[in-house]
């Protein structure tokens, strides 16, 4: 089985709850997509959302834990530092994985753990590829899409790791390796029993963050290994993306195609035609992060 791994922010931290719903039932929706239903999706939540979509295979998992921008001194989110993620970003969404991560422990018989923010969509292939190719402990999406949600439009990435929360799987027994566990800590832990019965670094950086994942695990003896298809899709402009990121005006309009290869409706489709300056455009684009994914993953040193 592989399951699949996310944490909805708390309502009152977000710009409009109500989008995050729309943009988290889209997630589970694609989540649920998979040609192999061989899976559970685990959502750690301050409160269960109330989307139409329904699901078996979802678990939620309710936490109780502080508002994050009501830590270190009450800023305001749209306040908070752009420059990466802020530590109480992190320290949210960290203990929510890692909460949620100790109930898949407790009540669930899981292969690998596939973390992924709640706004992304998966491809459908992902869990029937992993459960049939040879265990590796840590798997990685090389190459996906970026989506601008209000363009309908999207854009092919390589090394798309070094911008999206949604790109790493783990074997279950790896991840947990990582770190040691206090004794008695489980899914119904506080958010400080958490990070003082594992470690800071494993909450913020293993759980809560992705940007060095691909090079921590090199240092760890382990290369991941790429899914030999665009594994996911990173969507932005959506008014809630903590990065801040933009996915620009430019890329292609989104089909029916890769709806389908997403586990979507139709309400993100976008039957404009491309032009041919966007195709040729969107053509060197792709060449150039293949390029500078390429200089990443060999240089050890971060190139976009």
């Amino acid at each position: 089985m592989v399951v699949f791994l996310t944490s909805l922010r708390h309502p009152d931290s977000s710009n409009d709850y109500g989008q995050v719903l729309t943009l988290f039932e889209r997630t589970a929706r694609s989540v649920c997509s998979q040609t192999n239903p061989n899976l559970a999706f685990v959502v750690s939540c301050n409160e269960i959302p109330d989307i139409p979509f329904k699901d078996d295979r979802i678990h939620y998992h309710k936490v109780d834990f502080p508002i994050p921008c009501h830590q270190d001194g009450d800023i305001p989110l749209d306040e908070m530092p752009t420059a990466g993620t802020s530590d109480r970003v992190k320290r949210d969404k960290g203990s929510k994985l890692l909460s949620g991560l100790l109930y898949m422990r407790d009540n669930l018989s899981a292969e690998y753990v596939y973390i992924i923010d709640a706004d992304d969509w998966v491809n459908n292939c992902v869990v029937e590829h992993m459960l049939a190719a040879p265990r590796h402990p840590v798997w990685c999406a090389d190459s996906g899409y970026l989506v601008n949600n209000v363009t309908k439009r999207m854009k092919k990435r390589y090394g798309i790791t070094r911008y999206c929360g949604s790109t790493f799987a783990y074997q279950r027994d790896y991840l947990l390796s990582l770190t040691t566990f206090a004794e008695g800590l489980d899914g119904s832990s506080s958010q400080r029993e958490l990070i003082e019965g594992t470690s800071k670094y494993y909450v913020y950086e293993v759980c809560g963050d992705h940007s060095n994942t691909f090079e921590y695990a090199k240092k760890q003896g382990v290369t991941p290994k790429s899914f030999p298809f665009p594994a996911i899709s990173w969507v932005v402009e959506t008014g809630e993306n903590v990065s801040r990121s933009s996915g620009g005006d430019q890329g292609m309009p989104v089909n029916a195609e890769r709806l389908r290869a997403f586990g979507l409706p139709d309400d993100m489709l976008n039957n404009e035609s491309p032009e041919l300056s966007t195709m040729f455009y969107e053509s060197l684009s792709g060449a150039r992060s293949r390029v500078t994914w390429w200089l990443t993953k060999f240089s050890g040193k971060k190139y976009y």
